[in-house]
């Protein structure tokens, strides 16, 4: 089987697998049991994991909160921050959110805007997803929480969370920024990118699945969406979880190792991609190959049905759209808000390479791809 959706999940590194691993074996108490020896060790071990995570991201060791995941750190941070707003302002937050969000933040924020808990607006962007500087720094004088992510899932566009930052922190706006395909690939940080909070899953960046974080800053104000004991600070309360975030750190690590060794690895085998696909008639590409993260190529074929072809190619691992929308008869969200032509968006692929892929890959599914097209048309 030839893996090429790297964005839905990642293969644990073999580091992350024996990480977890040993703290199973040998690290099995309870880090909140301070009356014996073993709980007080595992306190040590998983404060220390916190604080080195934190500094991966630029946070203060305090405010980052492991989660089952990013979608749960998404509902903690958009929810909390919903429920504190109303009980701080007696009125319903302004919340400012991009097209091409994740389901996870488009459907917490639209379960919320259906209850009348938020006024919720979205800003336009242009084919790539990015937005246009003068409408933005207008619909921001008119807002209380901006939400938009920093690498997009399906396209893989690097999106300028950076200027995004530095545009609410002048306003004195909360930023929200998922960064489930951004931690790992590229640097980002809560202090020097000025964002409020942001988001991210273990299994996105080749560690253990079930572990997120929802890290932020002093001034983003929210809370608990359920309760229980005084596990960090009794905002997600229950049990630590200390082999997963210890995988987390580890992959983490090596993440911080290899990231721009690796970019240079993906750049190449991107360009072998569009080379053998240029030749097939009708291929449009939606991914910006000057600003998207190089392991991404999301591409449409006109009048062509893509799951089809999806399962007539059953040695190779691509999707049609992100992982979280599988299953639905429709097209994605993303490419309806990028204006892509109709008869263009149930012929969608999206390939992402990753740390395992290899040339012989890339050419096995050219080579796939390519006969089957011959056949088809």
């Amino acid at each position: 089987m030839v893996y090429l959706d790297y964005a839905a999940s990642t293969p644990p590194y073999p580091e992350v697998i024996e990480e977890v691993t040993k703290a199973m074996q040998e690290y099995y108490a309870n880090a909140s049991a301070e009356d014996h020896a073993l709980g007080l060790q595992a306190k040590e071990i998983f404060l220390q994991a916190r604080k080195d995570i934190a500094e991966f991201i630029g946070a203060k060791p305090k405010n980052v909160i492991f989660t089952s995941g990013a979608t749960e750190s998404i509902n903690l941070a958009l929810q909390g921050f919903t429920f504190y707003f109303h009980e701080r302002h007696c009125r319903k937050p302004r919340i400012l959110c991009s097209p091409i969000e994740h389901a996870s933040v488009l459907n917490t924020l639209k379960a919320l805007h259906s209850k009348n808990w938020i006024d919720l607006k979205f800003f336009s962007v242009n084919h790539y997803g990015f937005y246009d500087l003068t409408h933005l720094k207008a619909d921001l004088d008119h807002t209380d929480l901006f939400c938009m992510m920093a690498i997009n899932n399906e396209t893989g566009v690097i999106l300028p969370f950076a200027e995004a930052g530095s545009l609410c922190r002048e306003r004195n706006i909360p930023f929200f920024c998922d960064a489930s395909q951004a931690v790992g690939k590229i640097p980002i940080s809560l202090e020097e990118h000025h964002i409020s909070a942001i988001s991210f899953s273990g299994h996105k960046l080749y560690g253990p699945k079930g572990i997120g974080v929802l890290a932020f800053q002093d001034d983003f104000l929210f809370r608990p969406l359920f309760y229980g004991g005084s596990q960090q600070h009794s905002i997600r309360p229950g049990t630590l979880p200390l082999p997963l975030i210890l995988g987390l750190r580890k992959a983490l690590v090596i993440r911080n190792k290899v990231m721009q060794q690796e970019k240079k690895k993906l750049s190449n085998l991107r360009k072998q991609l569009i080379e053998g696909l240029r030749h097939i008639n009708g291929i449009k590409i939606h991914t910006p190959l000057d600003n998207s993260w190089p392991g991404f190529l999301h591409f449409t074929l006109k009048d062509v049905y893509s799951k089809m072809v999806l399962a007539n190619m059953p040695e190779i691992a691509i999707s049609s759209s992100a992982a979280c929308s599988s299953g639905l008869e429709r097209p994605s969200h993303v490419l309806s808000a990028l204006g892509v032509d109709e008869n263009r968006r149930y012929g969608a692929f999206r390939i992402c390479l990753g740390a395992f892929t290899t040339k012989e890959e890339v050419d096995f599914f050219l080579n796939q791809f390519k006969n089957f097209m011959i056949d088809f048309v």
